[in-house]
């Protein structure tokens, strides 16, 4: 069914729902706000099959994440809303831009796999 940080992820990677529900206040500091937390949190609830999700509840879930680093707390100093803000942490992924060109740098599991190149090895011929 997939997890929170990645709903949340797909969220902002969605431009039907971003920024109208959810956006990013610093994408490349992974850096995002809820607009709408209530719907957000009522979208996650009719996903898990939990018609009494709450935004309070969703939001203690996520920071659930805090201690396995897919998300941080927000450094207060660094002048955002206090409220409704999260940050992506080292154990997220997905959600950064590619910054050649500006694309999402989406990396899916199921198929990172097929898009690795093969890796050769080299073969050493002859004798020592």
């Amino acid at each position: 069914m997939g997890k929170l940080w990645e709903f949340i992820r797909d969220l902002l990677l969605n431009p039907s729902t971003n920024p109208s529900l959810i956006r990013w206040e610093r994408r490349e500091d992974g850096i995002f706000k809820f607009v709408q937390s209530d719907k957000v949190a009522k979208m996650w609830g009719d996903r898990k099959q939990n018609p009494r999700m709450t935004y309070e509840k969703l939001s203690r879930a996520m920071r659930t994440y805090y201690g396995k680093e897919i998300l941080e707390p927000v450094p207060k100093s660094q002048g955002l809303p206090k409220k409704l803000v999260y940050k992506f942490g080292p154990r997220s992924s997905g959600w950064r831009e590619n910054k050649v060109d500006g694309t999402q740098a989406l990396r899916t599991h199921f198929s990172s796999h097929l898009l690795t190149p093969p890796s050769f090895t080299r073969t050493h011929q002859g004798t020592r």
